[in-house]
């Protein structure tokens, strides 16, 4: 990013980013995973293989984090997240430009990369769909009484 770059994460990071995640983000870290965007953001160190990076400006601001883990079932699945500030849609289309690539980086080790997404997530779910992920909106999965979408990048669309 010329606004700003990509670095692995610090758990200092999730400290800077945690009060400014976005509000449907904040919906899916309670429903999932029964917990705050921080605890979410630092659990994320202790996934087995885990691969962790900030989005920064150059100001040094962390504008989001990303990365991938092990998913704790299924062999050789990963499971990518993204978690963010509204601070990152002025550099929507730069950011845009650079992710590609890391979604091949995180994909790397795996055969097949994986997650859940809130139905309401419009712009996560157009996004996913830019890196080449399907989102499979034919079924629903309620998780702590709200819908969600199953979203799947494997090798058959890693193409992309």
């Amino acid at each position: 990013m010329s606004g700003g770059y990509v670095r692995k994460a610090d758990p200092k990071d999730a400290f800077v980013l945690a009060p400014k995640v976005r509000e449907i983000d904040c919906l899916e870290i309670e429903a999932v995973g029964k917990t705050n965007p921080y605890n979410s953001l630092m659990r994320n160190f202790k996934v087995p293989n885990s691969q962790v990076y900030s989005i920064v400006q150059n100001d040094g601001d962390i504008l989001g984090m990303f990365g991938v883990g092990d998913c704790a079932v299924l062999k050789n699945y990963g499971v990518p997240w993204l978690l963010s500030s509204d601070d990152l849609i002025p550099h929507a289309k730069e950011f845009l430009r650079n992710c590609r690539p890391w979604v091949k980086k995180l994909e790397a080790n795996y055969e097949c990369l994986f997650n859940f997404i809130h139905e309401n997530n419009n712009i996560a779910m157009r996004w996913l769909q830019w890196c080449g992920f399907e989102v499979q909106k034919d079924k629903i999965y309620n998780i702590s009484n709200e819908p969600f979408y199953l979203f799947v990048r494997s090798l058959s669309n890693k193409k992309q």
